[in-house]
């Protein structure tokens, strides 16, 4: 294959697509049929979009369905949380393509193709589907779902349709605007919002009437987000700081139980009270200031007007200093949020797949934004699984903007065991082009500049078993400069194991349940991996040492931990209990070895 492709070059598409795209409209696929609330969401835009908008005002969805934390993880523990929309920063001009109008079809259509693209997969078209063929640089000729649709003959009824869609669409929620409308732009005024679902606020109720005269920002994070809760240490310090002239308001739609046991973990592991009010169970808040990842930080005067919309890294000491002298302008957080179901295939059109006698297919694209990054596999998924469910006779492989090493990671799991930073050793000149520690934007900017991209991998249900040497004869094809092999190498690792003999840990039964959050949590009925693997995720990775069960222990297990998971000493306090400790020292382990082609 030509190297050219990979490296930003991209794709010359036959001349089939741009005739066909100057013939028809355009629209991506929606995957979900159930969202129909996007698609009324899709009409409004148009409707919009075509006959005027008020200058200012965002062309996103007022309304998210989840949060993407932004937070370079590896591939194979990126799905922690598997109902979440996934979402990436990038430029404010870049726009999903339900959000064009449709005079600018042909745009759309090329934009969206037009990233590095090889598909290697068997030819075929299926009765009913409509796209096109193209040829990439001697490769396997491959079908282009580009899912068109002929116009409307009559403009009238057109118009018509799509004005009937926006009074569906107005019927079809309840309507707040009065009060908070949404959303709300840098340079607007938000209203004198009451929020009276709080927690950690002596004076019950909330409006922002409360702190006229302070400088206020909105903290809108989760339980789930570990740079989140990395940043809470630091905004109670700088609101102690700058107490009087400063208020941090943390909102999240988590509900309240939920914050509150995660309060009373983090005060019982710190030993201090937060500093800092929680509206919990919130709507208003998430539609007016419409975001898809968090941390996400919206700044207000005390007369409400909004004056900056950012991310984690503005947040410091100086930024603050400079806001409470005279409001300056910070870089502005933009996203972009497509919606994508993540139970369906990502590169590959479900209704071509199921009218085909499937063999193989297999594509590799570049980075796409606005749908996160993570991974999915139901190779070895058991028959209760979402992502099998409607999944038929064929399983899949669906990696989101990875890394070339997180690619690698993924392919040598083998189904049966996990590559992370800590046992993944680069052994080349550049390991810039294979991986980076930049976190937030400048981790998303990285990966969009030709350094992330996304791999599917469908075969039958009976070939399920060939998966994974089939993505790594697609990376050998596809990434000729490198190797990687598996080797067993003495590591520094953090291993759990047994210092009792009585046992102490047997589950006495139940529905099986695992709810851990930074401060611990609890765990019923099910086996010590999944400690091992919540330990690493909500805190221990930052020691960048791989976690091992040494116990042996087979049996099923209940356990509340209560503890700083990020803290050795702290979680072998809560381990005691249950005659079981983690000890650092160094430990068999296999790594993944990633060098340069000779």
């Amino acid at each position: 294959m030509s190297q050219n492709l990979l490296e930003g070059e991209g794709c010359a598409f036959s001349e089939n697509i741009k005739s066909h795209t100057k013939k028809h409209n355009a629209r991506i696929y929606m995957k979900s049929s159930a969202n129909i609330r996007v698609m009324l969401q899709a009409a409004s835009t148009f409707v919009r979009d075509s006959f005027g908008t008020a200058s200012g005002i965002p062309r996103s969805s007022s309304e998210r369905n989840g949060l993407h934390c932004e937070q370079p993880r590896s591939a194979v523990e990126a799905e922690s949380k598997p109902t979440r929309t996934k979402v990436e920063q990038v430029s404010k001009s870049s726009r999903s393509a339900l959000e064009q109008p449709s005079k600018h079809a042909r745009r759309v259509v090329e934009e969206y193709l037009n990233t590095e693209l090889v598909v290697h997969s068997p030819r075929f078209i299926s009765k009913g589907a409509r796209g096109t063929c193209v040829t990439l640089h001697g490769l396997h000729r491959f079908h282009v779902c580009s899912h068109l649709r002929r116009p409307l003959t009559n403009p009238t009824w057109g118009l018509a349709f799509g004005v009937l869609l926006v009074l569906l669409f107005a019927i079809s929620k309840p309507s707040f605007a009065q009060q908070m409308p949404a959303p709300i732009a840098i340079g607007e005024y938000a209203p004198d919002f009451h929020a009276d679902q709080l927690l950690n606020n002596p004076n019950g109720a909330l409006k922002l009437s409360d702190y006229t005269g302070k400088l206020i920002i909105l903290d809108f994070w989760a339980t789930w987000c570990q740079p989140c809760i990395a940043k809470i240490p630091e905004m109670e310090r700088l609101q102690r700081e700058f107490d009087g002239r400063l208020q941090f308001i943390s909102v999240t739609s988590q509900s309240r139980t939920e914050i509150q046991q995660f309060l009373d973990r983090r005060e019982k592991g710190q030993r201090t009270p937060s500093n800092i009010p929680y509206i919990v169970e919130d709507n208003q808040l998430k539609n007016a200031f419409p975001h898809g990842s968090i941390p996400h930080y919206v700044w207000l005067a005390g007369n409400g007007k909004v004056l900056a919309i950012t991310g984690s890294e503005e947040v410091n000491e100086a930024n603050i200093r400079q806001m409470l002298i005279e409001p300056v302008a910070l870089k502005q957080k933009t996203e972009l949020i497509r919606q994508y179901d993540r139970r369906e295939p990502l590169l590959f059109d479900m209704e071509t797949i199921a009218e085909t006698n499937l063999f193989f297919n297999r594509a590799l694209v570049g980075y796409i934004p606005g749908i996160g990054g993570g991974m999915v596999q139901t190779i070895t998924s058991d028959s209760t699984s979402e992502f099998i469910k409607g999944q038929g006779n064929y399983r899949r492989i669906t990696v989101r903007n990875q890394s070339v090493a997180g690619l690698y990671q993924v392919a040598f799991k083998d189904g049966k065991r996990n590559f992370r930073w800590e046992n993944t050793i680069l052994k080349v000149q550049e390991p810039g082009k294979l991986s980076s520690e930049k976190h937030g934007a400048p981790y998303t900017e990285w990966l969009a500049d030709g350094n992330g991209f996304c791999y599917e991998l469908i075969v039958p249900k009976n070939q399920a078993h060939r998966a994974w040497d089939l993505m790594k004869e697609d990376l050998r094809r596809w990434f000729p400069q490198y190797t990687a092999t598996v080797e067993k190498r003495a590591t520094p690792s953090i291993c759990l194991v047994r210092t009792t003999e009585p046992d102490l840990l047997k589950s006495k039964g139940g529905e099986p349940m695992v709810n851990m959050g930074p401060f611990g949590g609890e765990l019923r009925n099910v086996n010590l991996g999944y400690l091992v693997l919540e330990l690493y995720i909500k805190g221990l990775k930052v020691h960048k040492k791989p976690v091992i069960n040494l116990t042996g222990y087979r049996n099923p297990v209940d356990m509340k931990i209560n503890a700083d998971l990020s803290s050795l000493e702290s979680i072998n306090g809560a381990l005691e209990p249950y005659g079981l400790a983690l000890v650092e020292q160094d430990h068999e382990v296999e790594n993944l070895v990633i060098r340069d082609s000779e």
